[in-house]
């Protein structure tokens, strides 16, 4: 499982938004990518196990917690 942190039109702005979240990150930051399809970039954070670990790590991330869906 894949989460989609952003989404992009130059790499750039993907690189720049990228190195951001991975300083929030600290041990997970090695689990950042650039996906570029299509003149999009998306930065996505994965693979994870089960949607549960992917929701763990975003709320950390974000300092929110996320809803179970």
């Amino acid at each position: 499982m894949f989460v989609q942190l952003g989404a992009f039109s130059t790499q750039s702005n993907a690189e720049s938004f990228k190195a951001h979240v991975a300083r929030e990150l600290d041990q997970d930051s090695d689990k950042l990518s650039i996906q570029s399809s299509s003149n999009l970039y998306r930065v996505r954070l994965g693979p994870f196990a089960s949607r549960s670990e992917a929701m763990n790590t975003i709320s950390r991330v974000t300092g929110e917690k996320t809803s179970k869906r």
